[in-house]
């Protein structure tokens, strides 16, 4: 480690001042789109709800949606839910500077913080309600336990069971997350091979990563019950786009400039590892060795990547090598002072370009205030896929509108079966069995499930809300329902299809300015 300089600490901390300004530059107006009204939804059931709900209605485990779920305590408004990643996002940006401090000194992890704050991926996750942020933190503190016990040979009983502990919180995160604890293990088997005994450290290494493979196992089983929607097809093209998203982001999709920059940034950010042998092996198993296993399992299997859990797992690593490459000593001079602020400066610029040109929307709210603006006595709003009906209770009878078990669609047969196994008993104390399909509150009546189109046969008017995509009939939007015609539609992401006796016209409001 070398002194750190009052010019570089000015700009460290400039830097990190941009990104907390960056995080707290929240999007408005907040419409949570179709992945963020499902986290969302989640953290409103009661608390033993949230762990049913996410193994029957989401492919994820439960434990993000848990802290969000304490979070709703103080609200359940969209910015306050919202501000929940911006906290995680600002704790990762000290938590980097901690571990990067505790393991390589003040310089390094003033340097890693910094990184981590200009990030463009960092901070696109900081307004995302989605576990992105959140994991990323736990990753970080992961990474200070691998070295901590099999780097320095610290297997003291509360750091093993403490590492243990966060390995399974990080397994508990996200559907795929068994493989940032299969990268972990890695770098972990690289830390024991230096260090003797080889034995001793190989035991605590099958020890904890034994127990955390275990309890993964039961949670990919669950995830096969589900559509993983885990990527798309494989190809040359879908290779660079991977390559681009782990290093900028979201913003790479759909711009061949963007795309172009991302992979520059990573090709650069390589062949800058071989000016020091201490980002060697943490950039080749955190970096590139999950984009080359992730495109090898895509071509010869199915698709596995996606982009944004990959990039949150490696963001604290790009931050971490970044740093490391930036805390050199004097004979690396020309590399501070010429390549690294090049690199600096343009993930700056893609950071700043993401916050003001990217905004996700499912258009739930433009679509839930057309409804409202039209609705009449006797209509019915009826929704077939339950993702997006919670989308439309949420916007017209709030974040309070019930449980995702007493109002849902009926369950699949592939469920079903699953009950019958489980035995009436257990079905009926965890309430699996819905109740109804049809949600009545705040003065609309909305009907959710593909097979429930009975349940709108009194309707004087059918509001028909879908998004189309592979869960919806192939029939759908039909040209009559129930004896009532289509009539009006708008096909705005969110589609709305108005069905009524005669012709009809509906009013659209202003769409919300994004």
């Amino acid at each position: 480690m070398t002194h750190i300089s009052k010019t570089e600490r000015i700009l460290a901390l400039s830097l990190i001042a941009l990104g907390i300004a960056l995080r707290l530059w929240i999007r408005l107006p907040t419409d949570l789109w179709e992945d963020e009204i499902i986290a969302a939804t989640h953290s409103a059931q009661p608390f033993w709800q949230v762990i049913l709900n996410s193994i029957r209605n989401d492919v994820h485990p439960p434990l993000y949606f848990l802290q969000l779920h304490i979070w709703g305590w103080l609200g359940r408004s969209d910015i306050w839910l919202t501000l929940n990643s911006v906290a995680w996002s600002l704790a990762g940006i000290y938590s980097i500077w901690r571990v990067g401090t505790l393991l390589y000194g003040a310089r390094a992890g003033l340097f890693a913080a910094a990184c981590l704050a200009i990030l463009p991926v960092a901070t696109y996750n900081a307004d995302q309600l989605r576990m992105y942020a959140f994991l990323g933190v736990l990753l970080t503190w992961s990474f200070y336990l691998n070295v901590r016990v099999f780097g320095e040979g610290r297997r003291t009983p509360g750091l093993l069971i403490g590492h243990a502990a966060l390995l399974i919180a990080i397994v508990s995160t996200h559907a795929i997350a068994a493989l940032a604890v299969f990268f972990n293990g890695l770098y972990a088997l690289h830390l024991v091979r230096g260090r003797r005994p080889l034995r001793n450290g190989l035991f605590a290494w099958l020890g904890i990563y034994g127990i955390a493979g275990l309890y993964a196992v039961p949670w990919l089983v669950a995830g096969m019950l589900h559509d993983a929607n885990i990527g798309d097809g494989g190809g040359f093209g879908e290779f660079l786009l991977a390559i681009a998203t782990t290093a900028i982001g979201n913003i790479a999709f759909g711009s061949p400039f963007y795309i172009a920059a991302g992979v520059s940034i990573f090709l650069a950010l390589c062949w800058l590892i071989r000016l020091t042998g201490r980002t060697l092996a943490l950039t080749l198993i955190f970096l590139i060795w999950p984009l080359l296993l992730s495109t090898l399992v895509t071509l010869l299997l199915k698709p596995i990547y996606k982009w944004n859990f990959f990039s949150a797992m490696e963001a604290p690593f790009i931050a971490l090598t970044l740093a490391l490459l930036l805390d050199q000593p004097p004979a690396r001079r020309a590399l501070r002072i010429l390549v690294m602020p090049l690199l600096v400066a343009a993930l700056t610029a893609v950071n700043i370009a993401t916050r003001l040109t990217v905004h996700i929307t499912s258009h739930f709210r433009d679509a839930a205030n057309l409804i409202a603006a039209n609705y009449r006595p006797g209509d019915v709003i009826f929704v077939p896929q339950p993702s997006i009906f919670w989308g439309m209770a949420w916007d017209l009878a709030g974040p309070d509108w019930g449980s995702t078990f007493a109002i849902a669609a009926k369950p699949s047969p592939q469920w079903l079966s699953v009950y019958r196994k489980l035995g009436p008993r257990i079905v009926e104390a965890l309430h699996l069995m819905p109740d109804t399909q049809v949600l009545e509150k705040n003065g609309y009546r909305i009907v959710v499930g593909t097979e429930s189109a009975d349940q709108t046969a009194d309707a004087r008017r059918i509001w028909l809300v879908t998004l189309p995509r592979a869960d919806l009939p192939r029939d759908y939007p039909p040209p009559a329902l129930n004896g009532l015609t289509l009539q009006w539609q708008d096909k705005y992401q969110i589609w709305t299809t108005l069905y009524a006796p005669t012709p009809q016209q509906a009013v659209i409001p202003k769409r919300l300015d994004y």
